[in-house]
């Protein structure tokens, strides 16, 4: 997806459900290495949602620039 933006913690999450996924396909999992970190449990939920990725892609920036365009043409 061109310009989605995740912190380090989201992309740490998805890449180990990722590896978890494949892991379980040959009934194995992350939890039989300790030494390896676990996906929350929020991600396996989050992973493959498009709509809460588009949610999460936007320019701040840009938006607040449109806030501000749309709020001064609000009328008293």
């Amino acid at each position: 997806m061109a310009g989605l933006l995740l912190t380090d913690e989201e992309l740490q999450d998805l890449t180990l459900t990722e590896i978890e996924k494949y892991l379980q396909s040959n009934k194995r999992s992350l939890k039989e290495f300790k030494s390896m970190p676990y996906p929350s449990n929020f991600i396996p939920d989050f992973f493959g949602n498009r709509l809460i990725y588009e949610e999460k892609n936007y320019d701040p920036i840009v938006q607040k620039e449109i806030f501000e365009e749309l709020f001064r043409s609000l009328t008293g």
